[in-house]
């Protein structure tokens, strides 16, 4: 389970970077096929986990919620070729410490940011998937001159819920309610995220039951209970319009959890952003058809 550190938002004291033992692989769904180099750098006293490999300009990688940087196996070292590609693991998550400070998106944000300056990097592309595209958006927003170009991959917290959804989420979404409820419904709910089954979304499944704790579940609870008000009131769709960088938004058709019609929504507000829908997937494109997200991916970034 991750540790506590003290990272505050916006704060970066980097004392070095230290390569990741292959042998510690810890979390659940953290996939020991990932081979890219992977390291250790203590930022604000915050310890976080993050792949750097490749060359050329460089692009970040945002994994989503009960996600971790492996996420991208299948898709980073597609984009390696032509691009420096770093991932991390978010705050809480995979081998990246919890913050004393609660979490929320903003904490994210600051995370990536830190990141690129522990590494010397004024401005790269953004590339977050759900949850991570909500962090993605917040760092436009927060630092645009540190944004080149954003991807969003089926965003989460771009459909305004009504207020008695709103209400109940507050209620329901809590700790100790989130402790009893995800260990039965968990692996229905990971079934869930695919539309088709192929080798990835076996591995996935597969590799997910296979590292799964308990500790797992609660580390998860407490990331949902600290995030619910971004979750739930914040609204990053108002907020598209002020996002100055080039952007595309990419989703999987079928994703029972960002309807497409919302997002359809958005990009009739939005003419300006780029829209790719990939047909007969679910949530997680990047998992379900890895080579034609990292093709979308290059396509923008290289526009």
């Amino acid at each position: 389970m991750p540790r506590r550190g003290d990272m505050g938002v916006g704060t970066i004291e980097t004392q070095r970077i230290m390569a990741m033992p292959p042998a510690n692989v810890l979390g659940c769904g953290r996939d020991r096929a990932f081979r890219l180099p992977q390291y250790f750098t203590i930022a604000g006293g915050l310890r976080t986990a993050f792949c750097d490999a490749g060359r050329g300009k460089p692009v970040v990688l945002i994994h989503g919620l009960a996600g971790n940087l492996t996420n991208w196996l299948h898709v980073a070292p597609l984009l390696a070729g032509r691009h420096r590609v770093l991932a991390l693991d978010l705050a809480a998550c995979g081998e990246s410490e919890r913050p004393r400070a609660p979490l929320t998106v903003g904490l994210y944000a600051a995370q990536v940011r830190a990141l690129l300056d522990v590494l010397g990097i004024e401005r790269a592309a953004v590339v977050g998937h759900s949850l991570g595209a909500m962090v993605a958006t917040r760092l436009a927003l927060d630092a645009a001159a540190r944004v080149s170009r954003l991807v969003l991959i089926n965003p989460a917290g771009f459909q305004r819920l009504p207020l008695l959804l709103r209400a109940a989420g507050h209620a329901f979404l809590r700790e100790p309610l989130l402790n009893a409820l995800l260990p039965p419904l968990w692996r229905s709910m990971l079934g869930a995220v695919f539309c088709e089954t192929n080798e990835h979304t076996r591995g996935f499944v597969r590799n997910v039951e296979t590292t799964y704790r308990r500790d797992d579940i609660h580390a998860l609870s407490a990331v949902i209970a600290g995030l619910r008000r971004d979750f739930l009131e914040c609204d990053f769709l108002g907020a598209l319009d002020r996002v100055a960088a080039p952007t595309l938004l990419v989703w999987g058709r079928e994703d029972p959890l960002t309807p497409a019609a919302a997002l359809r929504d958005t990009a009739r507000r939005l003419p300006h952003f780029g829209v790719r829908e990939i047909p007969r997937c679910g949530h997680m494109p990047i998992i379900e058809r890895p080579a034609l997200t990292a093709e979308l991916i290059r396509e923008h970034l290289a526009a």
